[in-house]
């Protein structure tokens, strides 16, 4: 009697063992599918990631073509370059792709801030964009933007404020190699940069502003005296009639007033931006290049100098 009940205990301890192992086994086998979910995941996420980047190069090389054959095919009484220039949009193996070309300078370049007397048009700049600052705080964050460019530091109090900061760090004290690098800068905030954003760029020398691409606060630039006004109208000039030399820029009557120096201003651009979207699904992929061309021996040489996903 007694060794049937042991039985019995024994078989129902069996049991339990035996669930609790279904259970275990079980449960692997639902982590094991979860990681083979999230393994596959990633693997498609990586092939479609390459896939868009190899895309997006094509743009890069529709660019560089485009702006060899329009230095190779300019003409005296055109434009060099239509600027923007659009990449319609089109299917490559099932992505979308498009892509818009701008040039870069159009806008202002950050580095420019090295030359002298730079300091009042980069107030402008900030004035036009961000009507509620005043004077004193536009002149101050200008010069913090000064002082990270200067190789040699000459405001110990300033570089001291970066490296007390929660997450330290130094100052460049060299050109910027990209916008975002503004972020870094005492006094600049989340929403100035935003609004800065669109009008500004760091290009990798000191550069002059093509008025015939460059929008109304980068014109605003070229002169203290120049109006928003005055600015917008020779936009809407320029859409009709191309304003090809700086000469024809200085005579203009609208800028006649206005003391341009000659040295702030060029016509044909060295530097430009290629934005390329590719999108698949609900994905969405956003590369940024930026374009060099130079001419050697008569000929346009484009290069690339940086591409980066997101903003320009």
């Amino acid at each position: 009697m007694r060794s049937n009940v042991s039985l019995k205990k024994q078989s129902g301890v069996v049991i339990i063992l035996a669930m609790l192992m279904v259970a275990l086994m079980a449960s692997l086998a639902y982590l094991m599918m979860e990681q083979a979910m999230h393994d596959t995941k990633r693997t498609t996420f990586i092939m479609r990631d390459g896939s868009a980047n190899l895309i997006a190069n094509g743009a890069v090389l529709w660019a560089k073509d485009a702006l060899a054959q329009d230095w190779m095919h300019q003409k005296p009484t055109q434009r060099v370059d239509v600027i923007p220039m659009h990449l319609p949009e089109s299917v490559v193996q099932g992505y979308r792709v498009s892509a818009v070309l701008y040039d870069a300078q159009a806008k202002y370049n950050l580095n420019n801030l090295t030359n002298e007397g730079a300091e009042r048009d980069f107030i402008i700049l900030l004035k036009s964009v961000a009507p509620q600052m005043n004077e004193s705080e536009a002149a101050s964050l200008t010069k913090n933007i000064v002082l990270w460019l200067r190789p040699v530091t000459t405001n110990d109090t300033l570089d001291r404020y970066y490296a007390e900061l929660p997450r330290p760090y130094r100052a460049g004290h060299r050109l910027m190699s990209h916008v975002s690098e503004l972020k870094l800068v005492k006094g600049m905030t989340p929403a100035l940069y935003a609004a800065l954003l669109p009008v500004m760029v760091a290009l990798p020398e000191t550069t002059v502003i093509n008025p015939q691409t460059a929008s109304v606060p980068v014109l605003m630039t070229l002169s203290p005296s120049m109006s928003a006004e005055t600015a917008a109208a020779f936009v809407r000039l320029r859409e009709r009639t191309p304003v090809l030399t700086n000469e024809a820029f200085k005579t203009l009557p609208l800028m006649a007033n206005h003391a341009i120096n000659a040295d702030k201003v060029g016509m044909v651009s060295a530097y430009f931006q290629l934005q390329t979207t590719v999108s698949a699904d609900n994905a969405r992929w956003v590369q940024c290049a930026l374009l060099a061309r130079a001419v050697v021996n008569g000929r346009a040489v484009v290069r690339v100098l940086y591409q980066n996903k997101g903003e320009c």
